[in-house]
């Protein structure tokens, strides 16, 4: 055994020599690879955190969840403020709204209409009596790439809190009948979904779904930053 190991130190030796690498070449070499792999580990784990878990974000999310004249809205930063889409509610008869929270109770709220903007088709409803969940944050959709994973929360054909995933497939996208910039993504979205959010993997919201702007295959989103400009409007 000890002349096996001799053995093999020797060819070792000879392997570095004719490689033209001495023990101190050896050990810097060493040393670079280790840096290297550790890099590498480090990138393994920015991604890992980048994982979206969407059992966890659908579930902290969907209480926010209302149903809205037969389309979608979600609370926003207020338990009182609920944004949906303006052509779900553009023909409702007058300013007041009902809503049906997700809570399992099926009591119906009523809501006024405060801000609207067609070009936009945005809307904010201000509920007569506060709901009992966590309203939805804005995210920073300045930060926003193509390839990042959404979810999407919505109502379609009556179907409640129905759930689809997609990714960000367009930012500033230009469309004839919205006087603004939207963001596109191949997640799923049907009659319905109109008025829902867009969630990212934070759990914040980085736009509302207008429906309809709908495609086979995509839809275009409304940057939930117009929202806080139409309030401040």
């Amino acid at each position: 055994m000890k002349t096996l190991n001799l053995i093999l130190s020797l060819m070792l030796v000879i392997a570095l020599i004719f490689h033209g690498l001495t023990l101190d070449k050896l050990e810097n070499k060493i040393d670079r690879l280790s840096r290297e792999l550790a890099g590498a580990n480090l990138k393994i784990a920015d991604l890992e955190g980048r994982n979206f878990d969407f059992t966890e974000i659908y579930t902290k999310s969907q209480k926010a969840i209302v149903v809205v004249a037969g389309g979608t809205g979600f609370l926003f930063k207020k338990n009182t403020w609920v944004v949906t889409a303006f052509h779900v509610i553009k023909s409702l008869p007058d300013k007041t709204v009902e809503i049906l929270p997700n809570d399992g109770i099926h009591i119906l709220i009523r809501g006024e209409i405060k801000f609207t903007r067609e070009e936009w088709d945005l809307a904010i409803i201000e509920l007569a009596e506060p709901i009992d969940a966590e309203p939805l944050m804005p995210a920073d959709i300045i930060s926003l790439a193509k390839g990042e994973r959404v979810l999407v929360i919505g109502n379609p054909d009556g179907v409640k809190n129905s759930l689809s995933t997609g990714i960000i497939s367009g930012l500033d996208i230009k469309r004839s009948l919205l006087s603004l910039s939207l963001i596109q993504t191949d997640a799923r979205l049907d009659r319905g979904n109109s008025g829902g959010p867009v969630i990212n993997k934070d759990g914040k919201v980085i736009g509302m779904v207008s429906n309809s702007m709908i495609n086979l295959t995509f839809g275009f989103v409304v940057p939930i930053d117009k929202v806080d400009q139409l309030i401040a409007e």
